[in-house]
């Protein structure tokens, strides 16, 4: 009995004697972690850590204060990380990283780490939409702006580049709603100035091809959001050719208020002068 008891005291202090070997082993990857953040290193250091991490969960209580400092730590890392990527233009690397961090944060309850990445993810993702749009990716830069808009509908300024993305791939009515969203989310002045572009084209192609109708209201759509001469005289060339001879005095004077000095202001005064005689 006597020899038992000698024998499960060795085994209790060989099991102390491994966890303190265990311990100290841990200790030594979570400083290594340290010493890569001290020199600059910090996806070395989150390396470290996460290794020192899931070893320190193993050691129960003894490992509970490096668990704590990996938690707290890891979730910081890794969203510093993705506002270096995003310093320097990074934006594709930068947008995994931030969910990253948010994964991290969420699963170690870190909600400062989570609200400043989901501040900065829509940022990165603008960006980053912008620079497929730049490299005629028009699709994938249409998709990476709905995916802020899906988080936030009134995202004004995704709305806005959404729409030049939509309208660069011609397909202007798409562009037209989310030119609208934008308009109604701080960026009215573009957006609307974007709107009545592309009415105005549409306008003008219309008078061509004889869709007269169309061709006003169109134009007058268009000076809805963005008031222009153009607008006018293509409203007054297709008020006169449907003999609408008090609407197309009214939209042909209005487009000589605008443009007075325009090549061919001599020219639509005399047909204004002509509808008058006709009245």
């Amino acid at each position: 009995m006597k020899r038992f008891f000698i024998t499960l005291a060795a085994l209790v202090l060989a099991a102390g004697l491994a966890s303190a070997q265990d311990l100290e082993s841990v200790t030594a990857i979570y400083n290594s972690g340290a010493e890569a953040y001290a020199m600059g290193d910090k996806a070395q250091a989150v390396e470290y850590f996460k290794k020192a991490l899931d070893q320190a969960e193993g050691l129960g209580e003894a490992g509970k204060e490096v668990v704590e400092n990996c938690q707290n730590s890891i979730p910081a890392l890794v969203l510093s990380i993705a506002k270096d990527m995003i310093r320097e233009k990074k934006y594709a690397e930068a947008i995994p990283q931030l969910n990253e961090a948010i994964s991290f944060a969420e699963k170690f309850g870190n909600q400062d780490v989570i609200d400043e990445a989901n501040e900065y993810m829509p940022k990165a993702m603008i960006q980053y939409g912008k620079g497929l749009a730049a490299a005629k990716k028009y699709d994938e830069a249409i998709a990476t702006f709905q995916q802020v808009l899906d988080k936030n509908a009134e995202d004004g300024t995704a709305a806005l580049y959404m729409g030049q993305a939509l309208a660069a791939s011609g397909k202007t009515e798409e562009a037209v709603e989310a030119y609208k969203v934008a308009s109604a989310n701080g960026q009215k002045a573009v957006a609307n100035k974007q709107i009545a572009t592309i009415l105005l084209k549409k306008a003008a192609a219309q008078l061509k091809a004889k869709e007269l109708e169309g061709a006003i209201a169109t134009a007058i759509e268009s000076n809805e959001y963005n008031e222009s001469a153009t607008a006018y005289k293509i409203a007054g060339t297709a008020a006169t050719s449907l003999a609408k001879k008090d609407e197309a005095i009214t939209y042909l004077s209005k487009y000589l208020e605008l443009s007075p000095k325009a090549a061919d202001a001599e020219q639509i005064n005399a047909a204004i002068d002509a509808l008058k005689k006709q009245q």
